[in-house]
């Protein structure tokens, strides 16, 4: 199982990664290869810096075979957030290796993969080598602010490369402009930073995404307020803790089709909501 709220699994058939924005400055990912090496997974070694206070990637990128067929082993349809602890579009992973994953996903139907990029624009060039994606996955990038918004998105909705596009915007360390890009996407899960070295996040811009994408009928999903906020409110991913107007966890309706695992609260907001 995962700790993370809004999937069940994670599989990591590549670890190791490197920073490409300010998003990347507190990677959970990161931290966690330092203690997994520190514990004696020597798959990790060489990752990082080693530096557990300021833990740093040394851009390698590492492709592991044994972990390729796991999927097929879970009997039980899941949702399987995969490589949280790489990136998928890693420049360092060949068109080959991503073959090879992308055949267990399709050879499992009865899962449902969520994948994120801060490097989308390796789409295009997939594309062109004829790389396509399963049914059964859910493409999507992180943001953290406009600037990787106006970059991002654009490159992730040039096609319809997935049955559902999304957008992670965490950690959100500024507010973006959505009106551009709701309707041309089919969830968005919210967060602010948590963690050592979290950074300040602003209520406000949670209720201005989640104004934006219900509009158009989009599903959200609040993850966490994170460590810090600029208004008074309640913090962490407990939801009860948080305004009432912030408690939406919502899933995109090709979930709610087909035979999944529960994922827990799938609500609206309370209260009256916005």
């Amino acid at each position: 199982m995962s700790n993370i709220d809004w999937t069940n699994k994670t599989w990591n058939p590549v670890i190791g990664c490197a920073r490409v924005s300010e998003g990347c400055r507190n990677c959970y990912a990161e931290r966690m290869a330092v203690r997994v090496a520190n514990m004696g997974l020597r798959e990790y070694d060489g990752l990082t810096n080693g530096n557990l206070r300021k833990p740093r990637w040394t851009g390698e990128v590492r492709f592991l075979p044994g972990r390729i067929d796991e999927p097929r082993h879970w009997r039980k349809p899941t949702v399987v957030f995969v490589n949280s602890m790489s990136d998928l579009l890693h420049e360092g992973l060949g068109g080959e290796q991503i073959g090879e994953i992308l055949a267990v996903m399709r050879d499992t139907p009865r899962h449902t993969y969520q994948i994120l990029t801060k490097r989308p624009e390796r789409l295009s060039e997939l594309h062109d080598a004829g790389v396509t994606w399963p049914d059964n996955v859910w493409l999507g990038v992180s943001v953290e602010d406009q600037k990787s918004a106006d970059h991002r998105i654009p490159l992730l909705t040039a096609r319809r490369y997935a049955p559902v596009l999304w957008v992670s915007y965490e950690p959100a360390l500024g507010p973006v402009d959505w009106h551009r890009w709701a309707a041309k996407l089919d969830w968005i899960v919210i967060g602010g930073e948590s963690g050592p070295g979290c950074r300040p996040f602003d209520l406000a811009w949670a209720r201005s995404t989640i104004r934006a994408f219900q509009a158009v009928g989009k599903a959200v999903f609040m993850k966490q307020v994170g460590g810090q906020l600029a208004e008074s409110g309640g913090k962490g991913n407990d939801p009860e803790g948080w305004p009432a107007d912030l408690r939406v966890r919502q899933y995109p309706s090709e979930l709610e089709s087909r035979p999944r695992m529960s994922l827990g609260m799938n609500q609206q907001p309370q209260d009256g909501g916005l």
